[in-house]
Order: C-alpha cells, then sequence, then structure tokens
C-alpha cells in the first residue's frame, strides 16, 4: 500500500479529513479492495491494543476475585457450631484442604464465568434468537477530532456502559454536529433498536446496508438482527445470506446465525 494511503487512513481514523477528504475517501473504498483491506486491519490493530491496554485491570480483578475467595474459605462463620475435639482429630487432615479446593474452584470458576459471559459474543443460548445474536463493538468518538464536539464523550459512555436510552439522544446530538459520522450513525441505529425504537433501526441500518461506505456489512448485519427481532424471520434469513460468506469481520457470525435458522 502506498505511503499517502497510510497516512489517508490514519487520518480518517482520526477524524482530521475536511468534508470533501472524507466523501471522497469513503466513494473510494468500495471500488478500492486494497484500502478497504488496510482500512479493516487498522481498525482490528487499534480494537486489540485497547484489549491489551485493559488486559492488566482484568488481571487484577480475576486476582482479587480469587483471593476473596480463598480468604472466605479461611474464615469461620462467625455462628458456626463447634466440632468436637474427636471429630477434629479424625477429619483435620481432611476438611480444610476439601472446604478450601471448593472454594478455590468456584472462586476461580466464578471469575472465569463472568469473562467469558462479558466477552463471548454468542453469549446466551437458550435465549430468544435476537438476543443470542446481538453483541456490539465499542464506539470511540472522541479520538476523532481535536474538536470533540460535546456530546461526544457522553455518548460513548452511554453507549459502551450498556446504557442505550441516554446513548440515543446523546448520539442523536452528536450526529446534528457530525452527520457524516457512519460509525455514529450505526450506533445511534444499534441504541434505537435496544430501546423498542425497531423501525427507526431497521431504516438506519438498510440504508447503511445499502449505501457504498465501509460500513455497508455492518449495516446489513444489524439489518439482519433487527428484522429477527421484529419476528421477520424470512427477511431476516435472506439479508443474513447476504452477506458475504468470507467476509472477515462477519462471515462468522454469519454463519452462526445461519446455523441457528437451520435447527
Amino acid at each position: 500500500m502506498r505511503e499517502e494511503d497510510d497516512i489517508l487512513i490514519s487520518r480518517y481514523l482520526a477524524g482530521e479529513l475536511t468534508m470533501e477528504e472524507f466523501q471522497a475517501f469513503e466513494d473510494r473504498l468500495p471500488r478500492d479492495p486494497t484500502l478497504k483491506a488496510a482500512l479493516r486491519d487498522r481498525r482490528q490493530e487499534m480494537t486489540f491494543l485497547r484489549s491489551e491496554a485493559k488486559r492488566p485491570d482484568l488481571d487484577a480483578k480475576m486476582a482479587e476475585l480469587a483471593a476473596a475467595h480463598f480468604t472466605a474459605a479461611d474464615t469461620p462463620a462467625e455462628n458456626a457450631p463447634q466440632e468436637k475435639e474427636k471429630d477434629k482429630v479424625s477429619e483435620a487432615r481432611i476438611r480444610p484442604m476439601r472446604r478450601r479446593t471448593w472454594w478455590g474452584v468456584t472462586g476461580v470458576a466464578a471469575a472465569i464465568a463472568l469473562v467469558l459471559m462479558l466477552w463471548n459474543p454468542f453469549a446466551g443460548i437458550g435465549e430468544d434468537p435476537y438476543r443470542q445474536f446481538a453483541s456490539y463493538q465499542p464506539v470511540y468518538l472522541t479520538e476523532k477530532s481535536s474538536e470533540v464536539v460535546p456530546s461526544a464523550q457522553a455518548a460513548e459512555t452511554a453507549f459502551n456502559g450498556g446504557d442505550y436510552a441516554v446513548a440515543y439522544n446523546e448520539l442523536s446530538n452528536y450526529l446534528r454536529e457530525r452527520p457524516e459520522d457512519n460509525e455514529a450513525r450505526l450506533a445511534r441505529g444499534i441504541a434505537a433498536l435496544e430501546t423498542d425504537r425497531t423501525d427507526e433501526a431497521i431504516a438506519t441500518f438498510r440504508e447503511l446496508a445499502e449505501g457504498s461506505t465501509s460500513f455497508q456489512t455492518d449495516g446489513q448485519f444489524y439489518l439482519g438482527l433487527a428484522q429477527l427481532k421484529a419476528g421477520d424471520l424470512v427477511a431476516a434469513k435472506a439479508t443474513f445470506q447476504a452477506i458475504p460468506i468470507d467476509d472477515p469481520d462477519y462471515g462468522a457470525r454469519r454463519r452462526a446465525v445461519l446455523g441457528w435458522f437451520e435447527r
């Protein structure tokens, strides 16, 4: 890839392009597979680096949870009945170890289960199909420009925190200032979907899916989710089938959803 394109991608992701440059870049993406792939790779690198930056906090939390369980295991209950002396002698070599092992296993298992529940994109098996496959990438609006829109931080915090009612309002405010930001449009569509504005969400996702920006496949996938939530299974299945089977971002999720349809 040319050096100028690498710089262009950096400026695009940083929100430093003028309106004319931004539109020219978006128009070029569908016609330039190399540029589109490079943009996808750069986004994946950014997501990975953010995840790595948060890993020490996750490791510390896991250690804290495990330590708390081990401490609880070694602390006798305040009102626990006193054991007879002969019972203490006969069980002294067994009971503490057995109890410590149980608490240790359940403590670590609980911590791991919590992490998997939060990170697993297909968590929720057994729930309704929409909820099974509804997982969302965080949005990063404050990194896009040196002139931060006042609502950007509030929108980013609310959406990434799962407060979709607040996120919807803040994203609406943000888009009044940055109507060309397709990442924010996608996020507001998700917030609309999560707050039962399903028709609005479908309209937003369809517009992205039928457009020629780098968010076309995102629009397709979430359009299928919205149709799934609305109970229109025929339309949802057709939408998911239209996603390229080898799409690097949604190919695996497409197969998982279509696998549900075939059950």
